[in-house]
């Protein structure tokens, strides 16, 4: 079964802390349909992100259901970049990604909630990623570091055109 996933967010930047607290689980999927009886795919286009929970809870069903994650042009933004670690995820040259740090509406956090949540994020990237995020990727909360699919299969991320 292949996934088509079109997610349109009225916010670019949906500060994650606020959303954490929500607790509908259940994706937003455009479209559904059927390549394979043998094999889940889901194929991402564009995805601004959303709550680190959510996306949580969607790793962990798709990771149950052995599904691979290939995305492969648009935009994978925010909690949408935690999917390129799992081990049956891979992206495209095309395909544009945005990271930033957490934070929240209510205002800034701790230092120890900011660390919390940054580390959170990271273990769900590749080793090289992982470090690029501490040290870089999470230095900027209201916009985004953005890196091309490009820069990402430089860094080890799985090439879906391989």
């Amino acid at each position: 079964m292949t996934i088509r996933v079109s997610r349109r967010l009225a916010h670019l930047c949906v500060p994650m802390t606020a959303l954490l607290m929500s607790f509908n689980t259940a994706p937003a999927l455009a479209e559904l349909s059927k390549a394979s009886s043998e094999e889940n795919i889901l194929i991402i286009h564009t995805d601004l992100g959303g709550s680190v929970r959510q996306r949580y809870e969607e790793i962990s069903t798709l990771i149950a259901n052995d599904t691979k994650v290939e995305i492969r042009d648009g935009f994978c933004f925010s909690s949408c970049t935690m999917y390129i670690g799992l081990k049956n995820a891979c992206v495209t040259s095309k395909a544009r990604f945005g990271f930033h740090g957490p934070h929240s509406f209510l205002g800034p956090l701790s230092q120890d909630r900011f660390e919390e949540w940054s580390l959170f994020i990271a273990q769900f990237y590749p080793p090289p990623v992982r470090d690029w995020y501490l040290e870089i990727g999470r230095t900027t909360i209201y916009g985004y570091y953005k890196l091309s699919g490009a820069d990402l299969i430089q860094l080890g991320v799985k090439d879906c055109d391989a």
